[in-house]
C-alpha cells in the first residue's frame, strides 16, 4: 500500500515540476524584462498582506474610537436641538460606516478574511472565559441598539420569552454604557490639560482608560467598579413607589448625654429650691431628698435611646441623581398605578427638573437612562403568572423591542451549513470549549454532539414561543401526537440549560452528552410536565442524540410510558458504561472556517496601496510587477498544490506496508 502510494506521489511531483518549468518558461518569454529581483519584491509584497489588513483593521478601531469621542465632546444639553440631531446623525453615520468597511475588508483577501475572523473569534472567547455575554450577531445588534438608546437618553422596554437573556444583554448594554461614559469624562480631563494633544495621543489615551476599566472588572477594583455600577430593581405584585424612590424607615438614634458638671449643678440647684420650701427639715429628711434628686436627675440626663423618621433614597431615585442606567427587571408584573409615577421621568431628559416621590424636585444627571424588561403571554400553552398588560399611555414613552433566542439553525449536519454564522448557540458553547488561543481539543464525535444538542434547544425554543413551523426538518417530527402541532407548556432549553449541560460534561468528561442532558435536564422534569419531557425526547431521538447503538432506547409512546414521567432506566436497554473515545484536534483556522464559512474570496493586489513616485525607480518596477498578476496568480496555485502533495505525502507515509 505505501508503495503505491509512493508511485503516486512521484508522479504528482514530476507533473508538478513539469508544470512550474513550463512556468517559468513562460515567464522568460513574455516578462522578460523583470528580473528575479522584481519577483522576489512582488513575493514580499504577498507576504505582508496579513500586515497591510491588520493595519487597516487597526485604522478602522482608531477611525471608531476618534468617531465616538468626537461625538461625546461636542455634545451639550444646551445645544439648539437642530445643531444637536445634526451632529447626532454624523455620528451615526459615520459608526455605520465604520461597521461596513470592516465587513468590506473581510472580503479582500483571504489573510484579511482570517485576520478579521480570527480577531472577533478569540474577542468573544476572551469574554466568555471573563464570565461576559458572547457578541453573536442576534446579541450585539440588540446591544448596540440598548447603547444608542441609553447615549439618546430614551427608555426603552425589551420584552421576550423565558430563557431568552433579555437581563444578562441590558446589564451587559448598562457596563459598556458606564464604561464609555467614564472614559469620556476621563478624556475631557485629559484634554482639558493637553489641549494640543494628537488623534494618536487622544486614542492612546482612550485605549489606557479602556484598559483599566476592563481590567477593574476582571480584577475586582471596589473602587472602580462602584464607578461603574448600575442599578437594578426586579418587579413584582407587591412592588410599591417606595420601593422606586424614597423610602421612610423609622430608626432608633442615642440622644446625646449631658456633661456631668452641668447634672451636679442640677442637683444643688434642685436641693436648694427644697431647702428654701422646707426650712425645718431636718438632716435625715435633707439626705433623703438628696437622694432622690440625685436618682430622678441623673434618671432624666443619661443617654437614651430615640426613635426618629429617616428618608432613605432607593434605586430609581438615586439612577436619577447619580446620573446612572436602571434596570427594572419583570416590569409588567408591577402594578399599573406604580408604572403610572414614571410617566413624567419618562419623557424628560438630562438637565430637566422632575417631581420624585418622597423626594420633591430633582434635576436629571447626564447617563440617566432606563431600561424595563419582560415577558410576553403568548398564544401557546405557556404563560407567565401574574403578568399585566402594559398601558397603553405608559408604552408610548418607552421604544420597544422583542429579544428571541439567539439564531441557531434546525436543519443539516454541522458540515453541512449554507451559513455557519447563523448557528450562534453552537458558537456561544465553542468559545465556553476553547482555549484563550481558539483551539479544541474533544472527544471524538462530541461536537458533533454538541451542535445536535443546539439544533435540539433551537426546536425546543420555537415550539415553546409558538414559532414552530413545518420544514424540511420538523414535517414529520412531531412523532404520534394525533397530528396535532407540538406544544411545551413550562420547559424549554434556554442558553442556560445548554451551557450547564455542557458544563456539566465538560467536567471529567466522564459521559457522553446525552446522558448530561438527561441528567442535567430532562431527568428533572417532574411528572406534572410529563408531556414536556416526552416532546423532548422524541425531538432529540429524532435528531440524532440518544443512539440506539449506544445503549439507548426512546418510546415515549409505549403503553407503560404514556402516562407517567419516564425514569433512566425507562430508556436504557443496557447498564450505562462509557468509554472515553480518542481525543480529536481542532486549531483556530479550522474553528474560524467552521463557525464563519471558509473564505470564497481570492487575493485582490489592489489593496496593496503603497504612496510612492510612479516615476522613481520603485514606482517602475511596481508598474511592471502589477503586470505579472496572471502569473503570479498560477504559482500561487502551484504553491497550494504543492503543500497539499505535502500532505498527501504525509499520509502515505503513515501507511502501514
Amino acid at each position: 500500500m505505501r508503495k503505491y502510494g509512493q508511485e503516486i506521489v512521484d508522479k504528482a511531483k514530476d507533473k508538478l515540476n513539469s508544470d512550474i518549468d513550463d512556468l517559468e518558461k513562460d515567464k522568460q518569454d513574455n516578462f522578460s524584462e523583470i528580473d528575479k529581483t522584481e519577483v522576489e519584491f512582488f513575493r514580499y509584497l504577498k507576504g505582508s498582506e496579513r500586515s497591510i489588513a491588520a493595519a487597516e483593521y487597526n485604522k478602522l478601531e482608531e477611525e471608531s474610537i476618534l468617531n465616538g469621542v468626537a461625538y461625546n465632546l461636542t455634545k451639550k444639553s444646551d445645544l439648539d436641538p437642530e445643531v444637536s440631531d445634526i451632529i447626532k446623525d454624523e455620528y451615526y453615520y459615520q459608526k455605520k460606516q465604520n461597521e461596513e468597511k470592516r465587513e468590506d475588508l473581510k472580503l479582500k483577501t483571504p489573510e484579511s478574511y482570517y485576520l478579521v475572523n480570527t480577531q472577533d473569534y478569540l474577542t468573544q472567547i476572551n469574554k466568555q472565559h471573563k464570565g461576559e455575554i458572547v457578541d453573536v450577531p442576534s446579541v450585539k445588534e440588540t446591544k448596540d441598539w440598548l447603547i444608542e438608546k441609553m447615549e439618546q437618553s430614551q427608555p426603552v422596554f425589551l420584552h421576550g420569552h423565558l430563557g431568552a437573556g433579555k437581563t444578562e444583554v441590558a446589564r451587559t448594554a448598562a457596563t459598556e454604557r458606564m464604561i464609555d461614559l467614564n472614559i469620556n469624562r476621563d478624556l475631557k480631563e485629559y484634554l482639558d490639560e493637553n489641549p494640543e494633544a494628537s488623534e494618536k495621543d487622544i486614542v492612546r489615551q482612550y485605549r489606557v482608560f479602556e484598559n483599566r476599566y476592563q481590567n477593574a472588572l476582571k480584577n475586582g477594583d471596589k473602587e472602580t467598579l462602584d464607578k461603574l455600577a448600575h442599578y437594578e430593581v426586579v418587579g413584582s405584585r407587591t412592588t410599591t413607589t417606595e420601593d422606586l424612590y424614597t423610602e421612610t424607615a423609622l430608626t432608633a438614634r442615642k440622644t446625646e448625654s449631658v456633661p456631668a458638671h452641668k447634672i451636679i449643678d442640677k442637683i444643688n440647684q434642685e436641693l436648694e429650691l427644697f431647702e428654701q420650701d422646707h426650712p425645718q427639715a431636718s438632716d435625715q429628711e435633707l439626705e433623703q431628698a438628696r437622694r432622690k434628686i440625685e436618682q430622678t436627675v441623673l434618671q432624666n440626663n443619661s443617654e437614651q435611646i430615640a426613635t426618629v423618621s429617616e428618608k432613605i433614597h432607593k434605586q430609581l431615585s438615586k439612577a436619577i441623581t447619580e446620573g446612572r442606567p436602571i434596570i427594572i427587571d419583570e416590569v409588567n408584573l408591577i402594578e399599573p398605578n406604580v408604572l403610572a409615577s414614571m410617566n413624567g421621568i419618562l419623557t424628560a431628559r438630562p438637565g430637566d427638573y422632575v417631581d420624585i416621590p418622597g423626594n420633591g424636585r430633582v434635576q436629571i444627571t447626564e447617563g440617566f437612562s432606563v431600561i424595563l424588561t419582560g415577558n410576553l403571554n403568548s398564544t401557546t400553552k405557556a404563560s407567565y403568572a401574574g403578568v399585566n398588560s402594559l398601558n397603553a399611555a405608559f408604552l408610548s414613552r418607552l421604544s420597544e423591542k422583542a429579544y428571541d433566542y439567539v439564531e441557531q439553525s434546525k436543519e443539516g449536519s454541522m458540515e453541512n451549513q449554507a451559513d455557519p454564522r447563523q448557528n450562534e448557540l453552537f458558537y456561544i458553547m465553542m468559545t465556553k470549549l476553547a482555549d484563550k488561543k481558539g483551539n479544541i481539543e474533544l472527544p471524538q464525535g462530541s461536537i458533533e454532539d454538541i451542535f445536535k444538542l443546539c439544533q435540539l434547544a433551537k426546536v425546543t425554543q420555537d415550539i415553546f414561543s409558538g414559532k414552530w413551523e413545518e420544514s424540511a426538518f420538523n414535517a414529520d417530527s412531531t412523532g404520534d401526537f394525533s397530528g396535532e402541532k407540538p406544544e411545551l407548556e413550562s420547559y424549554v432549553l434556554s442558553v442556560r440549560h445548554v451551557m450547564r449541560i455542557i458544563e456539566a460534561w465538560d467536567k471529567g468528561r466522564n459521559q457522553d452528552l446525552s446522558m448530561a442532558l438527561w441528567t442535567e435536564f430532562l431527568g428533572s422534569i417532574d411528572g406534572e410536565n410529563i408531556n414536556d419531557q416526552h416532546l423532548i425526547l422524541e425531538q432529540a431521538k429524532l435528531i440524532g442524540l440518544f443512539d440506539e447503538k449506544k445503549g439507548w432506547k426512546i418510546d415515549t409512546m409505549a403503553e407503560e410510558l404514556k402516562y407517567r414521567a419516564i425514569q433512566l432506566s425507562d430508556i436504557r436497554t443496557e447498564k450505562y458504561d462509557y468509554k472515553k473515545p480518542e481525543n480529536e484536534f481542532y486549531s483556530t483556522k479550522d474553528m474560524v472556517d467552521l463557525l464563519y464559512g471558509e473564505p470564497n474570496t481570492k487575493t485582490d493586489y489592489s489593496m496593496i496601496n503603497l504612496e510612492v513616485d510612479k516615476n522613481s525607480d520603485l514606482g517602475e518596477k511596481i508598474t511592471n510587477i502589477e503586470v505579472m498578476e496572471g502569473w503570479v496568480n498560477k504559482l500561487s496555485e502551484m504553491k497550494t498544490a504543492s503543500e497539499s502533495l505535502k500532505e498527501f505525502d504525509k499520509k502515505v507515509c503513515s501507511m502501514g506496508a
